[in-house]
């Protein structure tokens, strides 16, 4: 679907919510990977020739813990900002003036679901151009209201 400059800011402002999540998870997935790393011990090559000791485990282990709280420090910020963003981007499509532009727009990125999804919640038949219609005025209208004003 094509968007035009003004769609396209809307999009962009809109999609913040999902970028930040999409941050946060990745996050989230790294913070999993340390804590694995903090519970397991590795895994030690018998049949190899020992010529110098590794430094201690208790160094690594204490480094990869420390790196551990920064990552959980870092998703707790993360999630604050996320949810400002999201409480403040709500109320700004609240302030449209259709209440199906409202729907298209929560439903696209409050609740993160595709065209398609909301094609099926909505009982729509697959592209029809009342729907991406409709998904372009709901951007068009957002631009007009919040973005254009400066709101």
């Amino acid at each position: 679907m094509y968007l035009t400059k003004r769609q396209q800011a809307s999009y962009d402002y809109l999609n913040r919510i999902r970028t930040m999540n999409e941050a946060i998870n990745a996050k989230i997935d790294e913070r999993n990977d340390l804590m694995l790393m903090c519970t397991t011990t590795g895994s030690f090559d018998y049949s190899a020739e020992r010529v110098q000791s590794s430094k201690p485990l208790e160094a690594r282990f204490t480094i990869t813990l420390e790196k551990y709280f920064e990552v959980e420090q870092k998703i707790n910020e993360q999630i604050d900002r996320y949810v400002d963003t999201k409480n403040e981007i709500t109320s700004q499509i609240g302030m449209l003036h259709d209440h199906e532009h409202i729907r298209i727009l929560k439903y696209a990125f409050i609740d993160g679901k595709s065209i398609s999804e909301i094609l099926r919640i909505r009982n729509w038949k697959y592209k029809t151009s009342k729907t991406y219609d409709l998904y372009g005025e709901a951007l068009d209208e957002f631009y007009d209201v919040i973005l254009k004003n400066g709101t």
